[in-house]
């Protein structure tokens, strides 16, 4: 499995709907060209040629992962969730694993992004879904072991803020 990004969205007016099937319908003989075109490379090189932007994705991706995974294990609690509870806000479990990460030494400028940290949460907790409500997205199943606000954050210094 390799990770690849794709940094660019194409403009509505360079859109061709049903691309896919069209390439595959329209231009089988290139389409199958190539694929055997790659497929002798690979067999060549022994190896598939990696893009630096898939490198750079996969190491984000393996150091954010990191504090996300000690957050789970340290902080959270999963539960199963009836009629929608427990739930947190995606946000709020965000802050708290902010706040936490920071106080045990996780570079700030290394922790991923909100919409990373769910992805990882919901990859990584197993029994964590993710909801939208008319209020924001939520987590269902997912507790904090240290449910007072106030508690969890004086024990990592925070004076109580998050």
């Amino acid at each position: 499995m390799l990770v690849i990004t794709f940094n660019r969205v194409i403009p509505l007016e360079e859109r061709i709907e049903g691309i896919g099937r069209r390439i595959a319908t329209e231009e089988a003989d290139h389409l199958l060209a190539f694929a055997v075109s790659g497929a002798s490379r690979l067999i060549r090189q022994r190896n598939s040629t990696i893009p630096a932007s898939s490198r750079a994705a996969l190491t984000d991706w393996i150091l954010g992962a990191g504090p996300v995974l000690a957050w789970l294990a340290e902080c959270v609690e999963i539960k199963p969730h009836v009629n929608g509870f427990p739930n947190m806000a995606t946000r709020a479990a965000y802050e708290r694993f902010h706040v936490w990460a920071v106080a045990e030494g996780f570079n700030r400028d290394k922790l991923p992004a909100i919409n990373g940290f769910v992805q990882r949460v919901l990859a990584n907790g197993t029994g964590i879904e993710s909801k939208r409500m008319n209020t924001g997205r939520i987590f269902l199943g997912l507790t904090l072991k240290h449910e007072d606000v106030s508690t969890y954050a004086s024990r990592y210094d925070m004076g109580g803020a998050v």
